[in-house]
């Protein structure tokens, strides 16, 4: 998953500082984030907070797939506004090319 695609910006500041940390060497500690807001502190505290230890591998797995099911659906719909809008031919078609190629993976998913 590009984290960066994902829409709200607030986990993906939250994700990038927990991998620093990992990356580092260092368990991931949310007083050291000194560059989160107030929102962003309090969504961390409360992420922190959560009781993991019912969480197996088949529900990562699922969120994963939901995440990366839903980025290309934006994805999809991002491509089908740019489509409506080209006028220049050989580039509406390398669009429908990969909306075509992105809606059916979206539907494999949802199979």
């Amino acid at each position: 998953i590009d984290i960066n695609n994902f829409p709200d910006k607030s986990y993906i500041k939250i994700f990038n500082r927990a991998k620093e940390d990992i990356e580092n060497g260092k368990t991931p500690d949310i007083k050291n984030w000194i560059d989160l807001t107030d929102e962003e502190f309090s969504l961390a505290t409360e992420l922190s907070m959560r009781d993991t230890r019912f969480v197996g591998d088949k529900a990562v797995d699922h969120t994963i797939e939901r995440v990366v099911n839903y980025i290309m659906q934006m994805k999809a719909a991002e491509l089908y506004n740019e489509i409506r809008e080209t006028k220049d031919e050989e580039e509406l078609r390398k669009k429908l090319i990969q909306y075509q190629e992105i809606i059916k993976k979206v539907k494999r998913k949802a199979i």
